[in-house]
């Protein structure tokens, strides 16, 4: 399984009902924490509720395709420390049946398994936490990728429309 179709799955979990009401989220791929390019941390997948009765909840997605570079990670806890500020719930998101996944060494993270149809399972429910607001320098860097991956789809429907 890949990676983009992992996070294309995770694209329509927040944008079709039951999930989610049209308009409700906003969700971009390989969000960066910073704006610049110096060291930069990057988000796999992030998305943010839009509506304040939500309180603007924040989700980050690590997506992890190979039992290796899952495990590597868990090695690196300091490397998901942006994207856990940022959110507020962070999951590990990883093909059915990758691996068994120890808990206890990501206590405070959720782990989500796709199938092979695109359906995902919540095997691990994340923490929970309230954090601040994001800063408007992590909003601006959202919005872009937001922007520029809604373009991109939308020139290729008008591209395919025009064949």
């Amino acid at each position: 399984m890949k990676a983009s179709f992992i996070a294309s799955c995770l694209r329509k979990r927040h944008s079709f009902p039951p999930y989610s009401s049209f308009g409700e989220w906003l969700f971009a791929t390989e969000v960066y924490t910073t704006i610049g390019h110096y060291k930069q941390n990057r988000i796999d997948a992030f998305a943010m509720n839009c509506w304040r009765c939500k309180n603007y909840k924040r989700i980050a997605y690590e997506i992890k395709v190979s039992k290796a570079d899952f495990l590597s990670e868990i090695a690196k806890p300091k490397k998901r420390v942006g994207a856990m500020c940022l959110s507020n719930e962070f999951y590990f998101v990883i093909p059915k049946g990758l691996m068994v996944v120890d808990y206890n060494l990501i206590p405070d993270c959720g782990v989500m398994e796709v199938d092979d149809n695109g359906g995902i399972k919540i095997t691990h429910v994340a923490i929970k936490r309230d954090v601040a607001y994001p800063p408007l320098s992590f909003i601006t860097v959202f919005a872009r990728k937001v922007r520029d991956e809604y373009l991109e789809t939308y020139q290729k429907e008008q591209y395919e429309k025009r064949r």
